[in-house]
Parts: C-alpha cells; sequence; structure tokens
C-alpha cells in the first residue's frame, strides 16, 4: 500500500481483532459477570441515522464475543465518524448499565461497603484517524454526554495519523503534521475528559501487550505513577512533540517514548 495515504487502513493483519479476543478472555477470566459489547464505526454508517455496526450486544458470553470479531476483515476501506459513534455508544451503555444495576439490586446485590450497587461504565476506542463523517456531535458533546452518564472512555490512536510520534514519511504535506497532531490532541481531551487515559500505537502488534494492560486495569484496579519530564529543564510548549528514553535500574535505554502536549 501507498505508506503515504492517511486514510488507509492501518491494521490488515487483523491483530486489533486478536488483541480484542485477548481483551475479553482476560477480562471474563478476573470478572466473569463483566458485560462486553463491541461495535465499530463507519461500515455502513448513515450520516444524521447511524454511525455505528454492532458486531456483538452486552454480553458475558465469552465464545460469541470472540466469534463477532471475525466480521473484521482488516481491509474493509470505511468513513470515520467517531464522534457521532461514541455519542450511540455512551446512550448504549449506559442503558445496558442501568438495567444490569436493576437486575443485581433485585437479586440483593450490593456494592462490597453495603451501598447499592453501581456498575462501572467504560468505553475503550481505538481510532487511525481524524473525525471526518460525524455530521450530529463533535468532540464537547461526546465529552458531555459521557460526563452526565458516568461514562469513562479509554482512547488508543492507531497508525500514523493517530500516533503520539511524528512519522517522518508523512512529511511531504505542510499542513499534515499540524493536523496529525490535532488528532491525537483531540484523542487525549476524549479520554481526559472522561476520566480515562491515552494511549498511540504505530504498530498493530502492539496492541496486544497493551490491551492486556487495559484487561488488568478495568479487573484489578489502576496502578498509578506521575512523572515530570522537562526537556533540558523547560516546560515545552503545547503541541510540542517530546521524546525520551526509558532505562532500566542498570541505566540500560529498554524503550523509547513520545508523547504530544495537550493545547491546554
Amino acid at each position: 500500500g501507498n505508506p503515504l495515504c492517511i486514510t488507509c487502513p492501518h491494521d490488515p493483519q487483523r491483530l486489533r481483532a486478536v488483541a480484542c479476543e485477548e481483551l475479553i478472555d482476560k477480562v471474563h477470566q478476573n470478572a466473569p459477570e463483566s458485560l462486553i459489547g463491541i461495535m465499530v464505526f463507519g461500515p455502513d454508517f448513515e450520516p444524521g441515522v447511524n454511525a455505528t455496526k454492532v458486531l456483538h450486544d452486552f454480553s458475558t458470553d465469552t465464545n460469541a464475543l470472540k466469534d463477532s470479531l471475525r466480521q473484521i476483515d482488516g481491509t474493509e476501506m470505511v468513513g470515520t465518524p467517531p464522534w457521532d459513534s461514541l455519542a450511540e455508544n455512551i446512550d448504549a451503555t449506559d442503558e445496558a448499565a442501568v438495567e444490569f444495576e436493576d437486575v443485581l439490586r433485585t437479586e440483593g446485590r450490593t456494592d462490597d461497603d453495603g451501598s447499592e450497587i453501581e456498575v462501572r461504565r467504560v468505553l475503550l476506542v481505538i481510532s487511525d484517524g481524524d473525525d471526518r463523517d460525524s455530521v450530529l456531535y463533535g468532540l464537547s458533546d461526546v465529552i458531555r454526554m459521557a460526563q452526565e452518564a458516568g461514562v469513562i472512555v479509554h482512547a488508543i490512536g492507531l497508525g500514523p495519523m493517530a500516533s503520539a510520534t511524528v512519522d517522518p514519511r508523512l512529511q511531504t504535506d505542510a499542513n499534515l503534521t499540524e493536523q496529525q497532531i490535532e488528532t491525537v490532541q483531540n484523542l487525549q481531551r476524549l479520554a481526559d475528559g472522561t476520566g480515562g487515559f491515552y494511549a498511540s500505537v504505530h504498530d498493530p502488534a502492539a496492541l496486544s501487550e497493551l490491551y492486556a494492560a487495559i484487561a488488568d486495569g478495568l479487573t484489578n484496579g489502576y496502578a498509578t505513577e506521575t512523572w515530570e519530564c522537562l526537556p533540558d529543564g523547560r516546560e515545552p510548549k503545547p503541541g510540542q512533540v517530546v521524546e525520551g528514553i526509558i532505562v532500566d535500574q542498570n541505566g540500560k535505554p529498554v524503550d523509547e517514548w513520545s508523547m504530544v502536549t495537550p493545547k491546554d
């Protein structure tokens, strides 16, 4: 394929589907009652009417959920209406959670402290580009809806348009880097505004490890560490690409990291 094609599929081997299967396995291994739904935005969507295709509605059936992922073949060229699709899925997630809470309360179930049980609402969204097709909702609408419904949105950028690292292959267009950075920042704002986190992978092969960490976080709680990184001791400018190296306790480099600083 054309390495400069910013709208081309970035996962022809379906690695995102494989990683999702592993996530389903791990979540249900750790928390068997978890309801999981699988939706995609874009394919056969009708602008202003339906921006989401449901591969499988919310369920605890591990095998059925995994089987539904076979509908992702890795070669489809689709539209990109993530804000419209997220608005639909926020509503669907909240409705499913309310129904589940009613069932659990009817059974006399409570939270660990004895209070009325509440189901955690979480959306994990993965996108390989900016929103080009939404007609009803914008980013601010989606954040507001998620906040009102108590839905946490974790956002993952996939491919060169969503990568936190500026891909040197994309430097043929003076406006492309700015567009790429805006895409990253929009996903960051989505996650920050809803209490979620943002991550970015250029290579879909990295999704497996990332999804495993997400599954642990969803079912085993969160471990957080905060680091302050100031290149040359100075605070980076908004929208600046910051890169660094992670070293082990012996000072040996073990990985690289990069991010785009928020505008706000």
